[in-house]
Formats: structure tokens, sequence, C-alpha cells
């Protein structure tokens, strides 16, 4: 079982808050924050990095090993300017991991909450995507399931608590770093899926 990975602050929602999904280069941090307070932080070693261009789509991916020893994937796709995904994020998320079956949680201001599930049944995936007006998607994934729960509960019920680190470690191997990236992104998403269109040549699809 993936362990708990994140670290995160005790927060009282407010009205009118958003929430955003941050990675810091710098400091080779991951955070969930609303209204500029940290709901969940970890740190960790990027142990993996690779970029994938496409036409009018640049995602930029990096494998975390946390200081717990568990693993997440950071995934940041950037549509090229005059474009933007064509299709709503519970579409995109189909488009871009194919090999799972992917279901909407809930969605909280640009944050969504998704459960996948390999086609094979042999794994669970959840997964957290941020909707940057369609021009920019950031995600992360490899979560573990209480803690991807704990910071549904916060976001989207207001609930009060504390999201401890299990300290658990997980005991997979990082000699095949690429096994932690889920996504599938080529050309095909491109040209046959449309998951990219210029801004006012066609209608955004749902």
């Amino acid at each position: 079982m993936k362990s708990s990975i994140l670290l995160a602050l005790t927060l009282l929602l407010g009205a009118c808050s958003t929430a955003h999904l941050i990675q810091t280069d710098k400091t080779n941090e991951l955070k969930i924050t609303m209204k500029d307070k940290v709901i969940a932080e970890g740190k960790g070693d990027p142990f993996y990095k690779h970029t994938v261009n496409l036409t009018n789509l640049n995602i930029e991916q990096t494998v975390y090993k946390m200081k717990d020893g568990s693993i997440l994937t950071y995934e940041d796709a950037r549509a090229a300017t005059s474009n933007q995904f064509t299709h709503s994020m519970a579409r995109s998320v189909t488009i871009i991991f194919p090999t799972y079956n992917a279901t909407l949680i809930s969605i909280k201001d640009n944050l969504h909450f998704f459960k996948l599930i390999a086609k094979d049944k042999s794994e669970t995936e959840y997964l957290i995507l941020e909707n940057m007006n369609k021009k920019r998607v950031k995600m992360v994934y490899g979560l573990d399931k209480n803690l991807f729960y704990s910071i549904y509960g916060i976001l989207i019920e207001s609930k009060e608590s504390i999201i401890s680190n299990s300290n658990k470690s997980v005991n997979e191997s990082l000699d095949n770093p690429e096994s932690y990236i889920k996504s599938r992104w080529n050309h095909k998403n491109i040209i046959l899926d449309l998951i990219v269109s210029k801004v006012g040549t066609s209608k955004i699809r749902i």
C-alpha cells in the first residue's frame, strides 16, 4: 500500500477561497493551498524528469521519492499560445489515462478529484487535478487513499482536520522510474482526440 506522503496544517475554510496545486522546483515541494494557507505539503527528491513536446502542447513530468519513501508523480501540461484544452476535465482525463476507468469524485474551484481504476483491475490511483482556465492542467497522483480523502474532506466538506504522515514506506524499485508515469501523451491526443484546439475554432466539448 502506498503511504501517506503529505504533511498538513489544520485549516478552517473561509468563503470565496480558491484552492491551488503548487509545485516548487527550488525546494522540491508539492503543496495544496487555499486562501494562501497550506492544506497539505510534502518535500521529496525528484529522481526522474521527462518532457513531452506535442503540437501545441508541452508536458513536464516529475516523479518524486518523498521523505517517507513513497512515490508521487506530478505533471504540468501547458497549451500553446491561442490554444486551450478542448474537453471537460473529466473527458480529458479519460484521454490522458486510456488504460484506466476514471471517476470524477468532486470539484472544488479549479481542483478536480479523480479515482482511476486500471481496466485490468490491477491497481487504483488517486489523482488531484488543477484546471487553470483550460490553458494549463496540473496533476498529482500516487496519493494514498486515506490522504486523498482527507484532503477531499477539508476542501469539499469544509472539515477541520490534520493530515499526518503515516511513516510507512513502499518497497518499490526505482530502477524503472517511467513506470510511475501513468499518463499516455502522444500525437493521437492531438490529432484524433483533439485534446487541445485553437481558441474560438471549436466549441468546448463536455
